[in-house]
């Protein structure tokens, strides 16, 4: 008898550990979206809006992205990451004042849009603003 207690016990014991492992375990991590084409939409700094295109290219939760606008004369470039659903993107230019557009938004499920707040930093210093993109239909 005071075997077969033991053995419960034991056996209480492995089951409990292995209960709390699960409970304080991370959650397994979602598939990488997956972004690539085009994308017209605006950014928006200090009230004006300017026109451009967005260009992306995923692999696993790496994103390569180029922001061209003629309106600006300009074409930044860089790379950013998936957090979760969201996507943190940093693109650089080279004028007279170099500097860089950081976005931080959301694309949509089906990969339609992309949208969220904008941080534009130069040699003048740095503003605030939004964006709003939606894909350019493949032809």
């Amino acid at each position: 008898m005071r075997r077969s207690i033991l053995r419960v016990s034991g056996l209480s014991v492995v089951l409990l550990l292995e209960a709390c492992t699960r409970v304080g375990s991370s959650p397994p991590e979602l598939p990488a979206p997956t972004v690539n084409g085009a994308f017209a939409g605006w950014i928006e700094v200090e009230g004006s809006e300017i026109e451009g295109i967005l260009r992306l290219s995923s692999e696993n939760r790496v994103v390569t992205g180029s922001f061209s606008s003629n309106e600006l004369g300009i074409e930044a470039r860089g790379q950013g990451r998936f957090q979760g659903e969201r996507l943190e993107l940093t693109l650089t230019y080279e004028m007279d004042c170099p500097g860089e557009l950081r976005f931080l938004g959301t694309l949509s499920g089906d990969g339609r849009w992309y949208r969220g707040s904008l941080v534009a930093a130069d040699c003048t210093g740095t503003v605030r603003g939004q964006f709003s993109f939606e894909r350019v239909a493949s032809r």
